[in-house]
């Protein structure tokens, strides 16, 4: 009796294997209003931040756009814009002092947006605005 017992259960699995096998399977699809939704924020958030930046001086825009977005030493500015090391730094500095002072006067954000989204974009890691 127990040896009907464990072929019968053997046979229901191997059926039921096979039936899932048999199944189509299921791609995952990403909703596409999602992927709107992001853009349409991305959006966004770089047209303040470019408003913002806009209020800034060209040599301090300049700075900012090659060591933030660019991602480049302070060396390499430098050179690129034949001016000291001391002086990318303190253009540096200046630029990201006067949009925190800028976000700060900013009216606050809509829901769904962060203020540490906002900076993020603007500071090098471990680094404060």
């Amino acid at each position: 009796m127990a040896n009907n017992v464990l072929r019968n259960r053997r046979r229901s699995l191997r059926r039921h294997r096979t039936a899932l096998e048999q199944l189509p399977t299921q791609v995952y699809e990403p909703d596409p209003a999602e992927d709107v939704a992001g853009r349409i924020d991305d959006e966004h958030r770089m047209r303040e931040i470019l408003a913002l930046m806009a209020q800034l001086s060209p040599a301090d825009r300049e700075v900012l756009a090659l060591c933030v977005w660019s991602e480049l030493t302070y060396e390499e500015p430098a050179v690129a814009l034949g001016i000291p090391v001391g002086t990318v730094r303190s253009r540096l500095s200046r630029a990201r002092s006067r949009l925190k002072d800028l976000l700060d006067k900013e009216p606050q954000p809509q829901l769904g947006h962060r203020w540490s989204e906002r900076l993020s974009a603007l500071r090098k890691k471990g680094e404060e605005l």
